[in-house]
């Protein structure tokens, strides 16, 4: 493959990864179908702004970042990245990109503000050329096919060699007969900077099919009790996001087929956070808030049985048994793990990990007794720390296990596990929420200082009854989420 080829990939894959739609894209969505599996729209152009480039004549400068990145490539490949963003004729303002394995789709359209332009880089990176059915088609020597067409265009990747322009039309055909919703088009048009939608039956049935999950039976047991799984099969998950300064917050909710917004109506409380006061404040934190009324067992058993299918079910005792811890739970488990030595990160010695958990009255007790019980037996070390905590060790194993009994909570540890306050970074996030996870990652941190982060990373993913939030941040920096690692990979250019 010569050298202007490959960067005419890069320059196909930057558009892939970076592909989305802003205001108002219209036909854009003509040739995507109710039933495609996944459906991202948003916006290059914020994407662009947020990695530090700046708006051009006739679209994007790159930053002086992006510059130096670019030194790793030959002078062609440069300028092919260079004139990609500032020259093709593209209108970064829109894109759609429809992913669907089910179906064989994996195409990306978007239109051109001047259409000679993008033709002419295009046979600047020696693509092969040829028209067909008004179309005119670029191919390269891989797998990417470029279609274009009254100033829009379709990049397919995938076997269509020779039959693009009939695929193209098979998209139509489609989607005439099944046209994706106003109501999806207009908000995940509405992105600011990206828009995905998401045919949950569609992604079961894939899934299902592939031996990786069981159809409906994924929406089935204690998880889900609240929720209108049939409107929630037939239906889809819709997300957004944005982008804000050095960070990018997005939403996403569960939607039935005629737009209606799918709440958990589940008696679900919202989780305990003072058993936050136990995660260490440089950690991964997971919390959940299980359902007050649910069926344990038989979400225990029927999870068995599919796990027996494959060779994991549980005996008989120990499903029972684990029925049993779930039913006490008042409904709050929390679980945080850090990196306490870098050196020692692949083995058990180099991590901090903690579980507490909310039981209801007597219950922690109850289990604390038997905990210690079972070590007594097993012959383990052990040792009391204070009436309310005891440690043991795994003989040959270098870890040793703290647990406490703190009122109707229990928590086990592989450090002493003393009250503290919880890490604001943890404790607002998950304020009145169901749960979610949080990995919260300073620049002191062992991690983030072994490769010289500058900056340190919070990753949260919270669920409400009705909302599910991701969001991503830069800590303890200014600047712009995407600009500041830019630089950051910059600096490491030789």
């Amino acid at each position: 493959m010569k050298k202007s080829i490959f960067a005419g990939l890069i320059a196909v894959w930057v558009l892939t990864v970076l592909s989305g739609c802003s205001s108002q894209s219209g036909n854009l969505y003509d040739c995507v179908s109710a039933d495609a599996m996944f459906v991202l729209s948003g916006s290059p152009a914020e994407t662009f702004k947020n990695s530090g480039c700046k708006p051009a004549s006739s679209g994007f400068e790159v930053s002086a970042a992006v510059e130096k990145l670019l030194t790793s490539l030959t002078g062609s490949e440069s300028e092919a990245v260079v004139t990609f963003l500032d020259g093709s004729g593209i209108d970064f303002d829109r894109a759609v990109t429809v992913i669907d394995p089910a179906n064989s789709h994996l195409f990306i359209t978007f239109m051109l503000d001047d259409e000679d332009n993008f033709r002419k880089w295009c046979e600047a990176r020696e693509f092969s050329s040829r028209d067909s059915s008004g179309y005119t088609i670029y191919k390269t020597r891989g797998e990417v096919s470029i279609a274009v067409k009254n100033s829009q265009a379709w990049v397919i990747l995938g076997y269509q060699k020779g039959k693009e322009a009939d695929y193209i039309k098979s998209l139509y055909t489609a989607a005439e007969k099944a046209p994706l919703p106003e109501w999806i088009r207009e908000k995940i048009d509405n992105a600011e900077a990206l828009g995905v939608s998401l045919n949950i039956g569609k992604y079961i049935e894939y899934v299902a099919a592939r031996g990786l999950g069981v159809g409906t039976a994924a929406l089935e047991g204690a998880m889900w009790q609240g929720y209108d799984t049939q409107a929630v099969m037939s239906g889809y998950f819709v997300y957004d996001c944005a982008f804000d300064g050095a960070s990018a917050r997005g939403k996403g909710s569960f939607y039935s087929a005629d737009g209606e917004k799918l709440v958990n109506k589940a008696k679900i409380r919202p989780v305990n956070t003072s058993l936050l006061r136990y995660a260490a404040k440089d950690a991964a934190v997971a919390m959940i808030s299980l359902p007050d009324s649910a069926d344990w067992y038989g979400t225990v058993d029927a999870l068995n049985q599919r796990l027996a299918k494959v060779g994991l079910g549980m005996d008989s005792h120990v499903a029972t048994m684990t029925a049993s811890v779930l039913e006490n739970i008042d409904h709050t488990v929390m679980i945080s793990g850090n990196v306490t030595d870098i050196s020692t990160i692949y083995s058990v010695a180099g991590w901090n990990g903690t579980i507490a958990v909310d039981f209801r009255e007597g219950k922690a007790y109850e289990y604390f007794e038997m905990i210690r019980s079972m070590a007594d037996n097993l012959g383990f070390p052990s040792s009391t720390v204070g009436g309310d905590a005891f440690s043991f060790s795994i003989p040959n194993s270098g870890v040793t296990v703290y647990v406490k009994n703190d009122g109707n909570a229990l928590v086990a540890s592989l450090s002493p596990t003393l009250p503290a306050t919880a890490a604001p970074a943890f404790e607002r996030p998950f304020d009145n929420t169901l749960g979610g996870m949080i990995i919260d990652i300073t620049k002191e941190n062992p991690l983030a200082q072994f490769v010289s982060l500058p900056f340190g990373v919070n990753l949260t993913y919270t669920a409400t009854a009705d909302e599910i939030r991701f969001d991503i941040s830069q800590t303890s920096t200014d600047g712009l989420l995407l600009a500041n690692f830019m630089e950051y990979f910059a600096d490491r250019v030789r």
